[in-house]
């Protein structure tokens, strides 16, 4: 099914091969932002916002790593190019992967299993890959567009709204 769904995007665009990739960014940005909006109920912000931060967070990450080995498998983008892609060209992309990496290692020393999940917080070990990963692909498939800035905006005024009237 997947197959079909990048093979549809690919045969419309053969210009330009990273055009389902910069789609998946684009409804992942606008989830973001409805994200901010969903979570301004405090009594169940926890675990809404952990429910949703997995599912859309999570779902964006999983998606972009399919697809790039979907891509590369149906032969749409050759393997170099994939790897061009997604090798870091920011100080800050290699900062962030660095930061995984270094968590990664001691998650793997750490004597507690709480450290892959988190505890009531849920902040472990999962938590910071899904974080790196959604910078990661956002910052290489997008770029910053007007369109954002007033979706961003609009959402934090509603958060902003909502907040002040549950105080």
């Amino acid at each position: 099914y997947c197959i079909r769904i990048s093979s549809y995007f690919f045969a419309k665009s053969k210009i330009n091969k990273w055009r389902i990739f910069h789609g998946l960014t684009n409804v992942f940005v606008v989830l973001m932002a409805v994200y901010l909006v969903l979570c301004s109920k405090y009594e169940s912000i926890t675990s809404v916002k952990t429910d949703l931060f997995y599912i859309i967070c999570g779902g964006f990450a999983g998606c972009c790593l399919l697809l790039s080995l979907e891509t590369v498998l149906v032969g749409t983008v050759e393997p170099k190019e994939m790897l061009k892609k997604l090798v870091p060209d920011s100080m800050i992309q290699i900062l962030m992967l660095s930061y995984l990496l270094f968590s990664l290692v001691s998650s793997i020393l750490s004597e507690y299993s709480s450290v892959w999940t988190g505890l009531d917080r849920r902040e472990g070990f999962l938590t910071i890959a899904i974080y790196v990963l959604c910078f990661y692909f956002v910052s290489k498939f997008v770029k910053p567009q007007k369109w954002m800035m007033y979706v961003f905006g609009c959402a934090v005024t509603v958060f902003c709204v909502v907040s002040v009237i549950q105080f």
